[in-house]
C-alpha cells in the first residue's frame, strides 16, 4: 500500500525575541560585548526588535558605550543576530562592573524603557 501522506507542519508559533544568554562576561580589554539575539516563532517576514543598555555599577561613555534606543533588523528566515556594544579601557582597578541590555518589540516600549528581556553583562577588569 502507499504510505500515508505527511502530516502537513503546524503553522509557526507567534514571533518573540530572546537573548541567547542571561549574563555575558566581559574585559575591560575586549573592543565590546558581543550579545546574541534569537528570534523564535514565526520567520517568514522581515522583522525588527529595539534593544537599549542602563548602568547598573558600569558607567556609560566610560565602562561601555551607550548607543541609546537601537533597532536590530531580522531578515526573512533570519533566526539569530549579535549586537556589538562598545567596552571603555580605562584600565582602573574596580572589580566587576555591570550594565544591562533590554529588548523591546515596539519603539514606543523601547522608548519608555518596557522591556520584554534583560540580560546583564559584567565588565572584569583587564589586570
Amino acid at each position: 500500500p502507499p504510505p500515508p501522506p505527511a502530516e502537513p507542519e503546524p503553522p509557526p508559533g507567534p514571533e518573540s525575541f530572546s537573548f541567547g544568554l542571561s549574563v555575558v562576561n566581559v574585559s575591560e580589554s575586549d573592543p565590546s560585548a558581543d550579545i546574541l539575539v534569537l528570534r523564535n516563532g514565526d520567520r517568514r517576514h522581515v522583522s525588527t526588535v529595539y534593544w537599549w543598555t542602563k548602568p547598573g555599577t558600569a558607567t556609560a561613555g566610560i565602562d561601555y558605550v551607550d548607543l541609546g534606543v537601537t533597532a536590530l533588523r531580522f531578515a526573512a528566515g533570519e533566526q539569530n543576530r549579535t549586537i556589538h556594544i562598545p567596552i571603555g579601557s580605562d584600565q582602573n582597578v574596580e572589580g566587576v562592573e555591570t550594565f544591562y541590555v533590554y529588548l523591546a518589540t515596539s519603539e514606543t516600549a523601547a522608548a519608555a524603557g518596557q522591556a520584554d528581556e534583560q540580560l546583564e553583562v559584567d565588565i572584569h577588569d583587564s589586570q
